[in-house]
């Protein structure tokens, strides 16, 4: 097979509806040496169908399917090293190219060695083909280099590229969520020349599912991050929507687009007006969390955790919702802008009673805030949802386990239809994982919409014991035995953590070892009145460990509001969890140090623990892995020590609070 002169590249997501226009631009070119690479992106509609039709007619389209939904840049990156001719031309499966595109640009390529990429002026058309605007753009790599530091000058789908320089440039950045192309030209402008041709050779399409007009806030937000990350500025706290409308004001100016100009110009003294009113108080958000401090949930211990974390921020004025059962609780908190609503035992009349009072708190702190952060998706986030887009607020739904809140699990759910409506709703999700992501992009959620942001850990607070003297003083201090070996367990008494996974691999522990210094630490409630917990589960735990004489060997802790001192007070932590989102707990023990063994969720705990550097994994509901792990961890102390030590090294690097707060600032910024 020859190697053909151009390999066209597009991704496509369901994109059925405009896909046959553009394919059929580029079979129509008079430039006949191509071929065309098209990556079908997990697409649920007829794109499929269309493509398989299109491969069967002209041999010189190849399909490349993806199995589920990767992205744009990930899809555009697996295109280029599938591609086998020297230069790749974009084009967006929405899209179309002049007749004459590819073989104009391939003579520019031919006959301008120096230059590694070249776009082209552009038309602009609406969802019927029907022309808008004309868009020009600087002609000379001077121009562009210098204009990349404000504005994104490469029309994206008429970019023709040598394919080595881009390898050599690092491909798409494939850590944005959009603007990949944007990164892209700036790297390429460091060492490579690019250049337009002043020809319109293009035209993109404007309509209703198009990024420029569906996101056009987190096409924003990503062109600022690069720019940031590039070091074009230092300041992080930024107005980038001010900014796109100055730079784009004075581009467009200066390109000989008067009107756009103005319009932008426009624009841009308007947000100024509202950004100084905006000024006048910091952003308010408004956290929603099931339960929360001294009531124990992960995503009410994330949502304490993110908050200590982001004190110092004085933009920011922070007010939190949350539920109760207990009647003892108090409502509010000193210094906390608290409000807890009782929801009693959850009869009809209690619900009813604390939606009426979640609807008049929110009705009250409305005109405080401007962001509303939900952990977890409920009925109770529901009502709190309608509230927030009748108010206008914007929404960011963060999810905290997956195989109960994700969004593939909502839809199983009996109001599935209803739920799945309330979750659309949402301006920005947040997945802990790259299971969840995954489950985020395969649900059809946008990519664009989608921010992976882990969960963190306070490691100031979670911080490895100093030396041995120090832990037996810490054990005095909670009564545990000095000179026994503990492995610790945080959680529910529920099916899902698997403790009594870890209780039945406790007793072939002793054993098969022998050992009777060997202790097991349960922390977690054993009060039957939450929804998760199973009073059976704790029974018979407790009636194996009297039956087997391990009863003084075994210790239940209901609660412990300093749960840093028993990790630190430990040597093991086991988390034999089914289901998971980001576990705090193993995170937590991770940061103290601690050797962690774990039950391996694919996307989930396998994102924290790698290679057994930092832990050891056995399958979800394996009593005989666990046990080996276990085993392998009392026989090395040489072994225990060193992945506690990668453990504290991995959340110190990935997941330290510190930096979680700042990607979280970032969300609410620029929502403003």
């Amino acid at each position: 097979m020859s190697t053909p002169g151009i390999s066209v590249i597009m991704s496509v997501h369901n994109g059925q509806r405009y896909l046959e226009e553009s394919i059929a631009s580029i079979l129509s070119q008079d430039f006949r040496d191509f071929e065309f690479v098209i990556i079908d992106d997990g697409s649920t509609d007829g794109t499929a169908v269309l493509l398989s039709r299109y491969q069967a007619m002209d041999p010189r389209i190849r399909v490349i399917r993806n199995q589920s939904r990767i992205g744009l840049a990930a899809s555009l990156n697996k295109g280029i090293r599938e591609s086998r001719a020297p230069y790749i031309a974009r084009q967006d499966a929405d899209d179309i190219s002049d007749p004459a595109r590819l073989r104009e640009q391939f003579g520019f390529l031919e006959s301008n060695n120096d230059i590694s990429a070249v776009g082209a002026f552009y038309d602009m058309m609406d969802s019927s083909g029907k022309f808008l605007r004309r868009y020009r753009l600087p002609v000379a790599h001077d121009d562009i280099k210098k204009w990349l530091r404000t504005v994104n000058c490469l029309c994206h789908g008429s970019v023709m590229f040598r394919k080595s320089d881009v390898a050599a440039s690092g491909f798409y950045p494939e850590r944005y969520a959009c603007s990949q192309d944007y990164a892209l030209w700036i790297a390429m402008a460091r060492n490579y020349k690019l250049a337009n041709m002043p020809k319109v050779l293009y035209k993109l399409r404007l309509h209703e599912c198009a990024v420029s007009v569906k996101n056009k806030r987190g096409q924003r937000r990503c062109q600022f991050e690069i720019r940031r990350d590039n070091g074009f500025f230092k300041d992080i706290r930024r107005d980038c929507a001010a900014e796109e409308f100055f730079w784009n004001a004075r581009f467009f100016y200066k390109m000989g687009m008067r009107r756009l100009a103005l319009k932008h110009f426009i624009m841009w003294a308007f947000h100024e007006i509202f950004r100084r009113r905006a000024a006048q108080r910091p952003i308010g958000v408004c956290m929603v969390t099931g339960v929360f401090y001294p009531e124990i949930s992960g995503g009410g211990l994330q949502c304490r955790t993110l908050l200590n974390a982001m004190r110092d921020h004085k933009e920011f004025n922070f007010f939190i919702l949350t539920t109760t059962r207990d009647p003892r609780m108090p409502r509010g908190e000193p210094g906390l802008k608290l409000t807890r609503i009782y929801v009693g035992n959850l009869g009809f009349l209690d619900k009813c009673g604390a939606s009426v009072q979640l609807t008049y708190h929110f009705i009250k702190i409305s005109p405080k805030i401007d962001v509303v952060h939900l952990h977890g998706f409920s009925k109770k986030t529901m009502l709190v949802i309608l509230l927030a887009k009748i108010f206008r607020k914007k929404v960011i739904q963060k999810m905290t386990s997956l195989g109960d809140d994700d969004p593939v699990s909502i839809r199983r759910k009996k109001s599935g239809g209803i739920s799945k409506w309330f979750f659309s709703m949402a301006d920005i999700y947040v997945s802990v994982n790259p299971a969840m992501s995954l489950e985020f992009l395969n649900s059809g959620i946008p990519a664009e919409r989608l921010e992976a942001i882990p969960n963190g850990v306070d490691t100031e607070r979670f911080f490895p014991v100093t030396d041995q003297a120090d832990k037996a003083r810490l054990r005095d201090g909670l009564g545990l035995p000095r000179d026994a070996v503990i492995i610790l367990f945080v959680g529910f008494f529920s099916r899902d953590k698997g403790p009594d996974v870890l209780f039945s691999a406790y007793r072939d522990l002793i054993l098969r070892t022998g050992r009777g210094d060997i202790c097991l630490l349960f922390i977690g409630s054993t009060d039957t009145g939450y929804y998760e917990i199973k009073s059976e589960i704790v029974e018979d735990i407790k009636k194996g460990a009297a039956r087997d004489g391990l009863d003084k060997k075994v210790f239940f802790v209901e609660k412990a509001l300093n749960i840093e001192d028993y990790y630190r007070a430990s040597d093991i932590f086991a988390l034999p969890s089914f289901r998971e989102g980001l576990p705090n707990a193993l995170m937590e023990a991770m940061s103290s140090g601690l050797a962690c063994v774990s039950s391996d969720l694919k996307g989930v705990t396998d994102y924290l623990i790698t290679g057994g550097s930092e832990g050891l994994i056995f399958p979800p509901g394996s009593v005989e892995g666990l046990t080996l792990a276990l085993i392998g961890l009392l026989e090395d102390r040489a072994l225990a020590e060193k992945i506690g030590k990668g453990a504290r090294e991995k959340i110190l690097k990935n997941f330290s609070i510190k930096k979680i707060s700042e990607r979280y600032a970032d969300v609410y910024q620029s929502f403003t």
